[in-house]
């Protein structure tokens, strides 16, 4: 702390300042920001009281904020009009310089242009805090009493959040409470689309994120056994047995190749819906499945030079040969 003095004797204290965020610059080009400004040069000087103590001091503090614009050439103006003949500066009383401002910047229609935003504002794409907030504001300024806000907020709700509190077997009576219903629930149903989306955002690298699903795939079932997977039309068992005997192609109905043959159908190759045996088939069975598909892959590799009637062939024989069980088994 340390003390000044002046040649006319006066005394003036100086003291360090609290780091509390100074007001915003008011130029008076938007009179709806005065009440803001001047209730942050408030806080301010509240926070700061060991140094804002005299009226003086508080309107040098709020005029030094006023920059650029109407209210910066005002604030210039009331300056020049309150200095004395020696230059000294005495404002006069707090209260009157507050009115002063008010008359110059103020809305004189503050209450009926905040209850007309309030009748127009809607929460939209915003979360419910964020529309509490701004309703908040205004509220303020409009002056209704409770039952006015609450129609003026309910209706600025998003309908399904509107509905939701009107489904609730007791509806809140009082602003507060309709403040409160909306931001829980709203907050709820946010919550409950990230975990219906079944995505998680985790950090890959700097700066980038990927999202992740809680749920991996179900896994498969480690008794069952995966059998060669193709893309065949559901069929009606006589049509079925005609093609097997008349050695036609599953898929298409023609002649001269099988339905997983590449070359005439190049998408069957990749084997797209998978037939499953599922578990409960004797051991038996499944040997002789499983002796099946590796006679089938060794016949493949080791009769390259065989004519494609012959392959056909072999495959109607093993297909003859199989009980109707056990085509039913494998999905035919």
């Amino acid at each position: 702390m340390a003390t000044v003095t002046t040649d006319e004797g006066r005394h003036h204290v100086s003291q360090k300042e609290l780091g509390f965020r100074k007001p915003e610059i008011f130029n008076g080009s938007d009179r709806s920001k005065l009440r803001e400004f001047i209730n942050q040069c408030k806080n301010y000087m509240a926070g700061n009281s060991h140094v804002y103590q005299e009226d003086n001091q508080k309107i040098a503090f709020v005029l030094s904020h006023m920059q650029g614009g109407t209210a910066g050439s005002w604030a210039q103006s009331f300056i020049e009009t309150e200095l004395t003949n020696d230059d000294f500066l005495s404002y006069g009383s707090w209260r009157d310089f507050i009115a002063s401002v008010n008359k110059a910047f103020g809305d004189e229609n503050i209450e009926e242009t905040a209850r007309t935003l309030l009748r127009n504002i809607k929460q939209g794409t915003r979360t419910a805090d964020d529309y509490i907030a701004e309703f908040r504001s205004l509220e303020s300024k409009a002056k209704l009493e409770d039952a006015g806000n609450i129609e003026y907020f309910k209706w600025g709700l998003n309908d399904p959040l509107r509905q939701r509190i009107y489904g609730m077997e007791s509806m809140p009576k009082t602003l507060d409470k309709w403040y409160e219903y909306a931001s829980r629930f709203d907050n709820q149903w946010r919550s409950a689309q990230i975990f219906k989306r079944g995505a998680t955002t985790t950090t890959r690298g700097k700066g980038q994120s990927v999202h992740r699903p809680y749920y991996s795939a179900s896994a498969k079932d480690p008794n069952a056994m995966d059998v060669d997977r193709v893309n065949i039309s559901r069929l009606s068992p006589n049509e079925r047995q005609k093609r097997m005997k008349e050695g036609l192609c599953f898929l298409c109905g023609k002649k001269g190749h099988i339905a997983n043959d590449r070359q005439f159908h190049p998408q069957s190759g990749s084997f797209t819906r998978a037939r499953t045996i599922q578990p409960g088939l004797d051991t038996d069975t499944i040997t002789w499945i499983k002796k099946m598909r590796e006679d089938l892959a060794q016949k493949k590799e080791t009769s390259k030079e065989e004519t494609r009637e012959e392959q056909i062939a072999y495959v109607r024989n093993v297909f003859n040969d199989m009980t109707d069980e056990e085509r039913t088994q494998l999905g035919f």
